[in-house]
């Protein structure tokens, strides 16, 4: 068995899949092919953030209480190589920085770069508040991210947590419209549902 070839393989589907949920963000309609993806899921406050940014090794998901994550949030993480690093340094005009190990780009931000993950984290906000309202609604278009890591090349999406009982000024149907949305990418014979719970729930 070729090991080798078999990552190169893994490697360059998740390559495919990441450019394929690239496009499906742009154009902003639901997905007609089945794409392979986690997609996590749980309540409000069940620690869903503290475990992404465990996985990722990051704090750079906004907290605060009731609906923090109010869009589908894609999370792309992408293991970059030597030859990524140096030609997005160039392009930034920045010496070659042993410091910066990890960088961002948001789909909606072209040729932007985030080195500060407080700065993602404000424009995750100012992105949702964009998309959502100030209000606290949820929406179904995407905020897409794409993490460069040393790490591991691996595709999250974040949505919002599960609620019961509508707050402030937000929509009497929250808890209906979080449902239907978790629905319709938990549905998909491709998705591996990561389901997270809080470690006092019986």
């Amino acid at each position: 068995m070729n090991i080798y070839g078999t990552k190169l393989t893994m490697q360059s589907l998740i390559q495919i899949v990441n450019k394929l949920q690239d496009v499906f963000s742009v154009v902003g309609e639901e997905q007609n092919v089945n794409l392979p993806q986690i997609v996590v899921v749980g309540t409000q406050s069940s620690g869903k953030s503290s475990v992404l940014e465990s996985i990722v090794g990051r704090s750079f998901l906004p907290r605060g209480t009731g609906v923090v994550t109010r869009a589908p949030l894609v999370i792309q993480m992408i293991r970059y190589t030597e030859e990524t690093k140096k030609s997005m340094l160039m392009s930034n005009n920045i010496e070659n920085d042993e410091n910066i190990t990890e960088w961002v780009e948001f789909l909606h931000k072209e040729n932007a770069y985030f080195f500060d993950f407080d700065l993602v984290r404000n424009e995750i906000e100012r992105r949702t508040n964009f998309l959502a309202g100030s209000n606290k609604g949820i929406t179904n278009k995407q905020i897409l991210l794409k993490i460069h890591t040393n790490r591991y090349d691996l595709t999250f999406v974040d949505l919002p947590g599960i609620t019961k009982v509508a707050v402030g000024d937000q929509p009497a149907d929250i808890d209906e419209q979080i449902q239907k949305l978790i629905i319709s990418y938990v549905k998909q014979s491709n998705s591996i549902i990561l389901a997270v719970v809080t470690a006092n729930t019986d």
